[in-house]
């Protein structure tokens, strides 16, 4: 009964932003979601943290050649890696994850993050942030920021929260030994060059050389989305992340003496 409750109120969440048929995916999503409907997962390797929304095309890796925006990446590349270097010289990044167990760090400076800008950061790279604000979808699409690996780091097998964002990592400084792998296959990062991959595949990365290996991370919604589509996932993003901290609260409460 509760997830039926929960299914209605998200489902009334979102109805402003088009009719039954346009929001017809939306509303099968909401149901897997609060576990009403099974998941639809088309790959054993392809495993998101909130499950598949129907019918978007499922491949690991993608052509960057397919998304027009990369060039100016690429063509912006000398502008993102000398801001990139002021940024790293001023430590201005926190380590985004970092435990005993592990050797080295992963450490990161977010532009965006869901849609909320974060503008200390974009004031100070404002070349990057220009290129960025112009790719379709990208500032409320999910998060954007550089990403620093150090030496001998191993980000370990995972798979992203949701198919319905692909991501694309431009190289900024790329020593020899650095791959990631999605799905079955690894690939090879190269300075000035962009990788495209859906991270709702399970993938890990490496960084085997003496070196910090550098890229700018962007995620944007998947090309085969409506408009409409994505506003309303925007909104179930955002009241999906207000319960998580309202049960982290909860939970915090309870386990103060």
């Amino acid at each position: 009964m509760l997830d039926k409750v929960k299914a209605e109120f998200l489902w009334s969440a979102v109805r402003p932003f088009g009719n039954s048929k346009q929001l017809q995916r939306v509303r099968e999503y909401i149901e897997m979601r609060c576990e009403l409907q099974p998941q639809q997962n088309k790959d054993p390797i392809q495993n998101p943290t909130f499950g598949c929304f129907p019918e978007l095309s499922a491949k690991a890796w993608h052509e960057a050649s397919d998304f027009p925006w990369t060039e100016e990446l690429i063509q912006g590349y000398s502008g993102i890696r000398n801001e990139f270097n002021e940024m790293r010289s001023a430590s201005a990044f926190r380590a985004q994850h970092r435990t005993s167990q592990m050797k080295g760090s992963w450490d990161v400076y977010y532009f965006f993050a869901f849609g909320r800008k974060t503008i200390a950061n974009c004031r100070s790279c404002p070349k990057t942030t220009y290129l960025i604000q112009k790719v379709p979808g990208a500032a409320s699409g999910g998060i954007i920021l550089f990403s620093s690996l150090s030496p001998g780091f191993h980000v370990s097998p995972h798979c992203g929260t949701s198919n319905t964002r692909l991501r694309c990592h431009l190289g900024i400084k790329i020593p020899e030994g650095c791959s990631i792998r999605v799905g079955s296959e690894e690939r090879l990062w190269s300075e000035g060059q962009c990788l495209v991959f859906d991270d709702s595949f399970e993938h890990e990365a490496w960084n085997r050389s003496d070196e910090d290996r550098w890229v700018l991370l962007l995620d944007f919604w998947h090309p085969e989305l409506t408009e409409v589509e994505t506003k309303a996932l925007s909104r179930l993003n955002h009241l999906f992340k207000q319960e998580r901290q309202l049960r982290s609260a909860l939970l915090s409460r309870e386990a103060t003496p």
